[in-house]
């Protein structure tokens, strides 16, 4: 069964990204599976794991208007490259090997 944590404060410069980041890295690093979603028009958990927002075909705005499904939208991270192949780059949610992925926001 899967678990769900949420990093969330109404106060800005908290470290509430910084902390998602550090914290979906380290769950990768030890194997878990870990999706990140950036809802913050500001996007820079996305740039922060290496994705360039401008590029993103599907972004959560797309999910949120019903314009797209979530699992076209997510994305493998630099992280997940980076953990020795172990996150293949694929846009499979259903993907049963242990990587980091991102639904991010995009331009747009």
């Amino acid at each position: 069964m899967g678990r769900v944590i949420s990093i969330a404060s109404q106060k800005g410069g908290v470290g509430k990204t910084t902390t998602a980041i550090n914290l979906g890295a380290c769950l990768a690093q030890e194997g878990k599976r870990v999706l990140i979603v950036d809802i913050d028009p500001q996007g820079n958990a996305t740039s922060g794991l290496g994705v360039n927002g401008n590029d993103q075909r599907l972004s959560t705005y797309e999910v949120l208007i019903g314009h797209a499904e979530i699992t076209e939208a997510i994305m493998p991270t630099a992280l997940a490259t980076t953990l020795g192949g172990r996150g293949r780059a694929r846009r499979d949610a259903g993907a049963r090997d242990p990587t980091a992925h991102m639904l991010g926001q995009g331009a747009g």
